[in-house]
């Protein structure tokens, strides 16, 4: 099932690349969710972003720790 499923979406990041001119083959995270990622940058113009830096933003993290001299995490 798993090389099916990469056959799929190799062709389809060809015809992505073929019909819109956009290269999503070897786009970072772009084939996770059954290429929902590279469909979104293609057809929306959508930017991916590393999941934990939304995280980090939206805690504000940065903001937390300003001044901290030890972070223990898990």
């Amino acid at each position: 099932m798993v090389a099916t499923l990469d056959r799929a979406l190799a062709r389809y990041a060809d015809i992505v690349a073929r019909d819109l001119g956009i290269d999503v083959k070897d786009l970072p995270g772009a084939g996770a969710a059954g290429g929902l990622a590279a469909g979104l940058v293609a057809f929306l113009k959508a930017e991916l972003q590393p999941g934990v830096d939304i995280v980090l933003e939206a805690a504000r993290l940065r903001q937390r720790l300003a001044g901290a001299d030890l972070v223990i995490s898990g």
